[in-house]
């Protein structure tokens, strides 16, 4: 099965998809993007890093399960590429709406699980300055994300509250008990 993340910016999502991985064993979907290792990324850890013709040709060839645009940097998911085989194992991947969507119109409902992180905009303010993001674009995608995600609850299979207090592990862990409850 697929379990798809989702969530609006600076909401844990990828942190706590690091920590199932790490804690729990179950595979990454390692995207594809076109855009620059940030300092600390790694090949083939972080994203698998290409130029754009190499997405292209990719991307041409039908290798990804689902594409997505954002700042004129392309980004990609494959599980051909990521040798996951979803009817016979468990992965686990970040996406946005649109993304979880082309997923479940590839691969069927049965098989693609979202996990929607709701959380207050204020704790991901306070988290995304923490981190050292920008100012001016922490509140730009604030207003965009509340665009963005108005679906989301109402598409989701479960609704992930994170409150400020919640920690990283016990995040993870409500999550990786939602996925062992699918695989009953």
């Amino acid at each position: 099965m697929l379990f798809c993340l989702c969530g609006k910016s600076a909401s844990g999502k990828s942190t706590v998809e690091k920590t199932i991985v790490d804690e729990y064993g179950v595979k990454k979907i390692t995207s594809y993007t076109t855009r620059e290792p940030r300092l600390g990324e790694e090949d083939g850890v972080d994203y698998f890093f290409l130029t754009n013709e190499d997405f292209e040709a990719k991307k041409n060839q039908g290798l990804f399960d689902e594409v997505a645009r954002y700042n004129n940097l392309n980004y990609g998911l494959s599980l051909k590429m990521n040798n996951i085989d979803i009817p016979n194992e468990d992965a686990i991947a970040v996406v946005t709406i649109n993304g979880y969507e082309q997923l479940k119109e590839k691969y069927g409902t049965d098989l693609v699980k979202l996990f929607y992180f709701d959380i207050d905009d204020w704790i991901r303010v306070t988290r995304a300055k923490n981190r050292g993001d920008d100012v001016y674009e922490v509140a730009r995608r604030v207003l965009a994300d509340r665009e963005d995600f108005k679906d989301a609850k109402m598409l989701a299979d479960e609704v992930i509250e994170i409150n400020e207090k919640d920690s990283i592990d016990f995040i993870s862990n409500v999550v990786y008990n939602l996925i062992k409850s699918y695989n009953k």
